[in-house]
């Protein structure tokens, strides 16, 4: 716990798309919302941000806690040689890829939804899809002026009459807080 660091959108776009580039030097086509072109050069993989929800957690920071929903359409041409095992196994590359990758970005590690076959707008194409979330944090921070965040402190205890600024040293931290519970 403590100061999150806001996870940028342009940024993770970037960053998905270098590391899928810098993995994988035999995609043609490693781009983010290419599904209005008419021809796109193949093998291919196309990115999308498909959803965003709220994870439930109260960070403390008036920041938002989030599941971001990503996906990767991997096109093939159905004149590729042997194109339904190419797919397949260029599916499960990228699914061991992207399972576990942060991307060097400050979020959890992404976790794989999963792959499935997929339909894309030419019919000139095998298409498949890669589903994964990512955790992250969205906005600033209300701790930025240097003051403590409560969640660095820990849970920290004293006996009274040894309490307050004037006895600070004497606090020791909770380390098992089930022993409280």
């Amino acid at each position: 716990m403590g100061n999150y660091p806001e996870l940028d959108i342009d940024a993770a776009h970037e960053a998905i798309l270098d590391a899928i580039k810098a993995k994988f030097s035999a995609f043609e086509t490693v781009a983010d919302y290419e599904r209005q072109k008419e021809s796109i050069k193949c093998p291919a993989v196309i990115l999308d941000f498909e959803s965003i929800e709220k994870d439930g957690r109260d960070l403390g920071t008036e920041q938002l806690s989030v599941r971001i929903r990503w996906q990767l359409t991997l096109l093939l041409k159905f004149n590729t040689a042997n194109v339904q095992r190419v797919i397949r196994k260029l599916i499960a590359a990228l699914c061991l890829f992207i399972d576990g990758n942060n991307f060097a970005l400050p979020c959890n590690p992404c976790a794989l939804v999963g792959a499935y076959a997929d339909t894309f707008d030419d019919g000139g194409y095998d298409a498949w899809r890669v589903d994964f979330e990512m955790k992250a944090v969205l906005g600033e921070t209300i701790w930025t002026d240097g003051d403590i965040v409560p969640s660095e402190l820990g849970i920290m205890t004293s006996w009274a009459p040894e309490i307050g600024e004037a006895h600070k040293d004497d606090y020791e931290k909770v380390e098992d807080v089930s022993t409280f519970v």
